[in-house]
């Protein structure tokens, strides 16, 4: 996703956490004074990568932050690694939690001030090469889907003849 945060102090950028709860099942965000970058789940405490690069105001950055889902975090800055930690072991619990992007529901001491542009969510871990494609190429490159020989389009023809 694009970043261009405006302001010092937190700003989330995505996460996920009952509305209710201090506990986050994962989040990417500024770091408290809003220069540098943390991404972090929660599971037997926190896990996380903290403090990290550094936030450049009214610049637009891509940013990336990957969990693996066995035990490493990364946090990449447009298109390359700025921090990586494994040893995080399993990921957070499971809940049904809405995601958030640009804040927390319920709390806005904690609302990103700035811009996002093509965020987007993955159930994987995207490797450098697909990060590089993402910021080069855009979202739409992964979402864009040729209906020609699907299985829908090919029995709508069959049955128009």
């Amino acid at each position: 996703m694009f970043v261009n945060k405006s302001e010092n102090g937190y700003g989330h950028i995505l996460g996920k956490r009952p509305a209710a709860g201090t506990i986050a099942n994962y989040a990417f965000r500024t770091s408290p004074d809003g220069t540098q970058w943390d991404t972090y789940f929660a599971r037997d405490g926190w896990k996380g990568i903290w403090k990290q690069g550094n936030v450049k105001k009214d610049t637009w950055l891509y940013m990336t932050a990957t969990y693996d889902g066995k035990d490493t975090l990364k946090i990449y800055e447009n298109g390359k690694v700025i921090a990586s930690e494994g040893g995080k072991g399993k990921p957070a619990p499971r809940d049904n939690a809405p995601v958030n992007i640009g804040g927390w529901e319920n709390n806005t001491s904690e609302t990103l001030d700035g811009m996002l542009y093509e965020v987007a969510l993955f159930e994987v871990a995207l490797e450098e090469d697909d990060i590089n494609d993402l910021m080069e190429k855009g979202l739409e490159t992964v979402l864009a889907v040729e209906p020609s020989g699907k299985l829908a389009t090919t029995w709508a023809d069959l049955k128009s003849r």
